[in-house]
């Protein structure tokens, strides 16, 4: 399912906390900003893919991530940096 056409099969994978390291790996480069924010908020990942998706180039994905639990705090304190305000508000809410 990792690896299906539709970006909405790809990003139900993405949520799935079965999913290996690489699958995780492979999804948090995928070419949807979709699936990329639904791995964000449901599976913990590798730091070189939380540095890499806490500067994805797209604010949902940002924004999905400073809103994640799962999120790290140094990984929160990045997004604090965020270029788009709303991205810096999530990172900054006690309640995460």
């Amino acid at each position: 399912m990792s690896a299906d056409s539709v970006a909405k099969v790809r990003a139900g994978a993405a949520m799935n906390t079965g999913t290996t390291a690489e699958q995780r790996r492979t999804l948090a480069r995928d070419r949807s900003a979709l699936v990329r924010s639904a791995l964000v908020r449901a599976v913990i990942l590798e730091e070189e893919d939380l540095q890499r998706l806490a500067r994805d180039r797209s604010v949902e994905v940002r924004w999905w991530m400073a809103t994640a639990l799962i999120t790290p705090p140094h990984i929160r304190d990045i997004l604090r940096q965020d270029p788009d305000a709303s991205v810096r508000s999530q990172a900054e809410d006690p309640s995460y």
